[in-house]
C-alpha cells in the first residue's frame, strides 16, 4: 500500500489522528474479559471486577463478555467513533445505531452459537432479540462509564494529549513522520512515499491518498493497518513504540 506525499507543503492535507473514549472504553472491556492475557493491566483488571462485584453489576457482565471475548466489535472501530467525545455523543451513537448493523459488527461466532453449554443466553439472545440485546449493553456501558471508566479516561487523557502533540510535531516535514512511524512498524520511504506491506494481498500496489493514526492504550496488540475506501488507518498502542517520544 502506497501514501504519495510528493509535492505537499502541508502534511495536514494527508496525514490526520484521532482518538476514541468509546473504543478504549470497549477495548478496556476486551481486557477484562480476558485478564490472563494482559498482564500490564492486571491491577486495573482486578480493581474493576471489584467494583463491578460490588455495584452489582458482576452478572450482568458475566451476560455481556462474550461480545468482547474474542475482540472488540466493529461498531467501537475509531473510524466510526472518534467523534463521539462526550457522554452524550456516545449514547446518541449507540442508540441510533440499527438492529442490522448491530448484527453485522458482532463476532462471526456470536451469530452461529456452537457451544451444548454456552456460558451465556447471550447468543441466544442475540438470535431471538438483537434489539433487547443491544438495549442491555448501552445500559451496562452507561454504567461502566459512570461507575468506573470516566475516572480512567480522565487518567489516560494527559497521555493522549502527549501523543497528539508528538503527531503535530511529526507533521513539521515527511522526515519527522517517517521517524515518527518507524517508532509504530517499519516504514520504507521512497522519493516521499510511504510504503506498508499489505499482508492481505502482499502482491498487489495499492495508492491511498490519506493516512489517519488511531493512538490507543487499552489496544493490547501490534500495530494493526486496514484500508477503509481510499485512507489507510493505522492503529496502535502508544506504549508500544520502539523508540521514546523525541
Amino acid at each position: 500500500m502506497i501514501l504519495d506525499l510528493s509535492d505537499l507543503t502541508d502534511l495536514r492535507q494527508k496525514v490526520s489522528y484521532g482518538v476514541s473514549p468509546l473504543f478504549e472504553l470497549a477495548t478496556s472491556l476486551y481486557v477484562l474479559a480476558q485478564p490472563a492475557r494482559h498482564e500490564p493491566h492486571a491491577g486495573w483488571v482486578a480493581n474493576s471486577l471489584q467494583i463491578l462485584r460490588k455495584e452489582r453489576l458482576l452478572a450482568e457482565w458475566h451476560y455481556l463478555f462474550p461480545l468482547f471475548q474474542q475482540s472488540v466489535p466493529a461498531l467501537f472501530y475509531p473510524q466510526l467513533t472518534e467523534r463521539a467525545m462526550s457522554v452524550d455523543e456516545q449514547y446518541d451513537y449507540l442508540v441510533n445505531i440499527d438492529t442490522g448493523s448491530f448484527l453485522a459488527s458482532l463476532p462471526s461466532e456470536l451469530l452461529q452459537p456452537t457451544l451444548s453449554v454456552p456460558i451465556s443466553s447471550l447468543p441466544t439472545d442475540i438470535q431471538s432479540d438483537p434489539e433487547a440485546v443491544k438495549c442491555r449493553l448501552i445500559l451496562f456501558l452507561s454504567s461502566y462509564w459512570q461507575l468506573l471508566f470516566q475516572r480512567k479516561w480522565e487518567r489516560l487523557a494527559p497521555r493522549f494529549l502527549q501523543e497528539a502533540e508528538a503527531i503535530e510535531q511529526a507533521l513539521g516535514d515527511i522526515e519527522q513522520l517517517t521517524q515518527l512511524l518507524r517508532t509504530i512498524l517499519p516504514v520504507f520511504r521512497d522519493e516521499h512515499c510511504l510504503c506498508f506491506a499489505d499482508k492481505t494481498e502482499p502482491e498487489r500496489r495499492r495508492s491511498l491518498h490519506k493516512l489517519t493514526l488511531y493512538p490507543s492504550l487499552f489496544f493490547t496488540h501490534a500495530p494493526q493497518l486496514t484500508a477503509c475506501q481510499e485512507t489507510l488507518l493505522l492503529l496502535y498502542n502508544c506504549e508500544q513504540r520502539t523508540q521514546p517520544l523525541g
